[in-house]
C-alpha cells in the first residue's frame, strides 16, 4: 500500500501581506490539483505565542485586527480522515 507523506506536498510562498483600515490580506501561491487546504496561523507576536489558525480551501485570506500581525501558512491534504501537513511554514 502506497503511503503519502508530507515530503510529496510542495513549499509554499506567502505573495503579500496588506494591510488596509483594520483588515490583513494574504495571499500565497497555490498549489493545483496536490493540496486540499492551507493552515493559516497568525498573532500579534513575532514568536507565535498566543496565536490563532485558519483554515482555508483559497489562496487568500482576510484577517481582521487592530495592530500588526505574523502571518505563516502551511499547505495540507486530506486522504480521508486524515490531514497530512508540508514539512515547513511559509512566512513574510
Amino acid at each position: 500500500m502506497f503511503k503519502l507523506s508530507s515530503m510529496y506536498i510542495p513549499k509554499l510562498w506567502v505573495w503579500k501581506v496588506k494591510k488596509k483600515g483594520k483588515v490583513t490580506t494574504v495571499s500565497f501561491k497555490k498549489n493545483k490539483g496536490r493540496v486540499t487546504g492551507y493552515k493559516i496561523q497568525y498573532s500579534r507576536r513575532k514568536d507565535m505565542k498566543h496565536s490563532k489558525y485558519l483554515i482555508v480551501r483559497k489562496n487568500r485570506c482576510k484577517i481582521k485586527n487592530q495592530c500588526k500581525v505574523y502571518v505563516r501558512v502551511k499547505a495540507y491534504k486530506q486522504i480521508g480522515k486524515k490531514k497530512i501537513y508540508s514539512l515547513k511554514w511559509a512566512k513574510k
